[in-house]
């Protein structure tokens, strides 16, 4: 949890879930999802982001895999 964490009026923290569904996105995918991160960082939300990969075949959750490692070591 950031220390600058948003809540609301009676102090619960507000967290959000991004569900992102990819089909054959590994061109876009990277940018999403750093997108995604950078925002809720910038709001000051704790979440996660479910990207969901409906049956791709051109290396998309591969492209997620990596992504997530990198945002994890940041």
């Amino acid at each position: 949890m950031h220390a600058d964490t948003e809540r609301t009026p009676d102090g619960t923290v507000l967290a959000v879930s991004i569900v992102i569904p990819m089909f054959n996105e590994s061109k876009r995918i990277g940018a999403t999802l750093r997108d995604a991160v950078t925002t809720l960082d910038g709001w000051g939300i704790d979440g996660e982001i479910v990207a969901v990969d409906d049956g791709s075949v051109d290396g998309c959750g591969g492209v997620v895999r990596t992504i997530a490692d990198e945002l994890a070591e940041a």
